[in-house]
């Protein structure tokens, strides 16, 4: 499989485009530190399998592998970002970064100029050009409703999600089906279990990606808490029938 590296700086932040047989993928570290995320390596397991890889990358040292996201999973970060710079790196990565890989292959990498002569062969290249950038533009435009479409559903989980984009299992349950108790009771049958006074998640389904656990020390004892990750979020809406739309939202 072809894997070219293809260098741009977004408002002089270096990001890195993996490009593997036409499809570009974009060094997660890169778009975390523009999304100004701490915890790049967490951000990136927290998507989807088919929304990160690990590929080797090109560098001055030789090819180091990094985790990479697709155009998809670029989307979801930029998607749960609150900071001010991701809808201008949104919105510069669809209406210019990407459209202008189709075009040429890579980004601000001249291609090499035809010989016009032949009236033929330049009717041919400017209807070739037109289709392009009428297709770039409509696969931008696209995205732009994607995002634009999805935010009040962002918003609505945000709302519930504490600074770390975890959600207690009472607010998931809020979210979810508007009743924390049963859905907390239905998680208990397979996915957790008492230990010392706390619930917590069994290992298989921790090292899914489902939950998280963080420990606090109270009175100078560990006391474990645990919250359930976006990808857990996801998970229990469609095994318990679907999360609520922003419309149904129960109040905290």
């Amino acid at each position: 499989m072809t894997t070219n590296l293809i260098p741009f700086e977004f408002e002089s932040q270096a990001v890195r485009v993996i490009d593997r047989d036409g499809e570009p993928w974009f060094v997660g570290n890169d778009v975390c530190a523009v999304l100004e995320v701490a915890d790049a390596r967490q951000a990136v397991a927290r998507l989807d399998e088919d929304e990160r890889g690990v590929f080797n990358v090109p560098t001055p040292s030789g090819d180091q592998e990094m985790r990479c996201i697709n155009e998809s999973g670029l989307y979801s970060l930029v998607l749960t970002s609150r900071k001010p710079a991701a809808k201008r790196f949104k919105k510069w990565v669809t209406a210019e970064v990407l459209p202008t890989i189709r075009k040429t292959g890579a980004y601000g990498v001249p291609a090499a100029i035809p010989d016009l002569s032949d009236p033929v062969l330049l009717v041919r290249l400017l209807t070739e050009h037109a289709s392009k950038r009428i297709e770039a533009e409509k696969r931008a435009a696209a995205a732009e409703r994607e995002v634009e479409e999805a935010r009040p559903k962002s918003l609505f989980y945000d709302h519930f999600a504490n600074a770390d984009g975890l959600y207690t299992l009472q607010n998931a349950g809020r979210v979810i089906n508007g009743r924390p108790n049963k859905f907390i009771q239905e998680l208990k049958r397979e996915h957790l279990f008492y230990q010392g006074g706390s619930l917590v998640p069994r290992v298989q389904y921790r090292q899914a990606g489902l939950f998280e656990v963080k420990v606090d020390i109270i009175d100078d004892k560990a006391r474990p808490q645990t919250f359930i990750t976006p990808k857990g979020l996801q998970h229990f809406a469609k095994k318990f029938g679907g999360p609520l739309s922003p419309e149904g939202a129960p109040h905290a």
